[in-house]
């Protein structure tokens, strides 16, 4: 076929000469090699999905990794990295991959040390962190700039339910905030940063899963998959003052010769008891500050197609972002100035030559 194409259009064209081997070899092995591209792309193209699209599917008891992404504020409008504070660290630190937005947007995503398994409700202590003066207050800075945690899990981020909107009833949409807050301050306090109130340190977070499907073994679509999907990811964090009657487990080294604090230990093995108070952070005598976590898992009536729904009612904070507001004026100043210079310096060109004297 590629010969009589190319004999017939030089046949029209009125050309009589045969076209060179060399050329019909070379012409013959390009369309080969796309023949052959084509068929291999078929199968990849037909198997291909994009990271963190494609919907991941759970069993009881399989592990669900948590991921931790940064601290925000609407404060000072500046990010920072999750473990930026004095706290529980997993034993060994990954970075996930990130995409330019998310590198633009200030997201520094690694792995979290919570432990989840899928429908296995549990309470954990998640780890002990023994707290100098200069740490306790640089906690207590970050809860009075308003900074919030962000986690995310099957690529949900965690959103804490606040009440339903003014006016919808009772059947009305529920509010949201992206992540949860560090702290809280109420008064009677001391004034500091602006605000006058005692810090208090939210260290226990209480995670609220819910899945799509059955956990019979049907699947979440019906098919026989044996496992369900992942919707909705909450969370209400608690500050409460804890003691522990029992002696608290040493450190052990890890595999790369560091020393590691355990984590994820279970409430009986160091005693741990809540004796119903919040935990201060401008109590001089806060000297260690312990932090836990429940999960609870149940079966929500949303489809996976629409688990994104409810960050819709998102709440972003009642502050004006003074920070974002400059840096966008600053920039629009400066574009001003430049058009404005060459639109004067363009129009005294053009004017020279009708006005020559000065």
């Amino acid at each position: 076929k590629l010969l009589r194409h190319t004999f017939g259009a030089r046949r029209k064209a009125g050309h009589t000469t045969v076209p060179m081997p060399g050329v019909v070899r070379r012409r013959m092995s390009s369309v080969r090699c796309q023949l052959a591209i084509l068929a291999c792309w078929q199968p990849v193209a037909s198997g291909l999905v994009w990271p963190g699209v494609a919907p991941r599917e759970y069993k009881d008891g399989e592990t669900v990794p948590m991921l931790a992404n940064k601290l925000s504020s609407v404060r000072t409008q500046i990010p920072r990295s999750f473990y930026a504070l004095p706290g529980c660290v997993p034993h060994q630190l990954t970075r996930a991959p990130e995409s330019l937005g998310e590198v633009m947007n200030g997201n520094l995503v690694q792995n979290a040390p919570f432990e989840l398994r899928f429908g296995v409700s549990r309470e954990l202590v998640l780890c002990k962190v023994d707290l100098d003066p200069r740490g306790r207050l640089l906690w207590a800075k970050r809860v009075r700039e308003d900074y919030r945690g962000h986690l995310l899990l099957d690529n949900l981020p965690v959103a804490t339910r606040l009440s339903r909107t003014e006016g919808a009833g009772p059947a009305g949409p529920m509010r949201y905030e992206r992540g949860y807050t560090l702290g809280v301050v109420r008064q009677p306090g001391v004034h500091r940063l602006g605000r006058t109130g005692t810090a208090y340190c939210h260290n226990h977070l209480a995670f609220s899963v819910g899945y799509f499907g059955s956990t019979d073994g049907g699947g979440a679509s019906g098919g026989g998959g044996g496992g369900v999907r992942i919707v909705s990811f909450e969370v209400v964090p608690h500050s409460r003052q804890y003691s522990h009657a029992k002696r608290w487990p040493e450190s052990f080294e890890g595999a790369d010769g560091e020393a590691k604090d355990p984590i994820n230990l279970a409430p009986e093995a160091v005693g741990l008891q809540h004796d119903g108070t919040p935990l201060s952070l401008d109590d001089p005598a806060t000297v260690e500050l312990i932090f836990t976590y429940n999960v609870s898992w149940h079966e929500a009536e949303i489809p996976y197609a629409s688990r994104w729904d409810l960050y819709m009612y998102l709440e972003e904070g009642q502050h004006i972002h003074w920070f974002s507001l400059t840096g966008s004026l600053a920039i629009s100043l400066v574009l001003a100035t430049l058009v404005a210079g060459i639109t004067m310096r363009t129009v005294r060109r053009y004017l020279q030559p009708c006005y020559p004297y000065p």
